[in-house]
C-alpha cells in the first residue's frame, strides 16, 4: 500500500518515491514519504496526489486477471486530529462479512470529498492492481511537533488476533529513494487474511 504518488522523474514508466523517516515515532510505525522530482531532488508540493495503491492475489482458481474477485472492501473518511494535523483514513473490511482488516492512515493529506469507498480485488496466483486517488498533500503547519515541508506519513494500523497476518518490508531501512510504486520488492505494508472470517 502507497500514500504519495511519485514521478516518475527519468520516463522509465514508473513512479518513483523517497522516505525522508523510516518508522516515523510520532504517528506509530509510520513512513515519511515525498515524491522523487529527479535524481537529487526528493521533494513533494502541494499539488501532489495521494493514492491508495493495492496488490492482491488470492489462491482461489476461479478469480483470474480477466475476472478478479472482490476481497476488500475500503472506506475513507478524511479530518483534523485534535493536534492540528490533518489525515485520510481508509479502512478495510472483509467483502464477505464486514468484518475489519486494518486501517491505512496518511497524516498530512486530505481529501476533497466527504468520503469515498472502492473494493480490492484479486486474482489467482497473480497481482492485480487496484489504485485509487484519493487526495493530496496539504500545508499542515499548524500540525503538532513542526512543520518541514510537503509530505505524508504513511502507516497502517494492524488488525489484530487469529486469522490476519500483516507486516512490513524492512528493507526500506537501506534505501532513500528511487523506490517505485509498480515494483513487487517496494511494498511497504502487507497483509494476508482468511475470507470470510473475523481477525480475532
Amino acid at each position: 500500500m502507497a500514500s504519495t504518488r511519485g514521478i516518475d522523474h527519468d520516463g522509465d514508466g514508473k513512479l518513483e518515491w523517497c522516505w525522508t523517516q523510516y518508522f516515523h515515532g510520532t504517528y506509530g510505525d509510520a513512513l515519511d514519504e515525498v515524491a522523487q522530482r529527479a535524481a537529487t531532488n526528493c521533494s513533494s508540493l502541494s499539488t501532489e496526489k495521494v493514492d491508495l495503491m493495492t496488490y492482491g492475489w488470492t489462491s482461489t482458481s476461479t478469480c483470474t486477471t480477466s475476472a478478479p474477485c472482490d476481497s476488500l472492501r475500503v472506506s475513507g473518511i478524511d479530518g483534523e486530529y485534535a493536534d492540528g494535523c490533518d489525515y485520510i483514513e481508509a479502512r478495510l473490511y472483509d467483502y464477505s462479512s464486514g468484518h475489519a482488516k486494518g486501517m491505512q492512515r496518511m497524516v498530512h493529506a486530505r481529501d476533497p470529498y466527504t468520503g469515498w469507498s472502492g473494493r480490492i480485488k484479486v486474482a489467482y496466483n497473480a497481482s492485480y492492481r487496484t489504485w485509487y486517488e484519493i487526495g493530496t498533500v496539504v500545508y499542515d503547519g499548524n500540525c503538532g511537533g513542526g512543520w518541514t515541508g510537503y509530505h505524508v506519513h504513511h502507516d497502517f494500523q494492524k488488525p489484530t488476533g487469529a486469522n490476519c497476518w500483516a507486516s512490513h518490508n524492512t528493507a526500506l531501512g537501506s534505501h532513500s529513494s528511487n523506490w517505485e510504486k509498480q515494483n513487487i520488492a517496494h511494498w511497504v505494508h502487507y497483509l494476508m487474511h482468511q475470507f470470510g472470517l473475523p481477525c480475532s
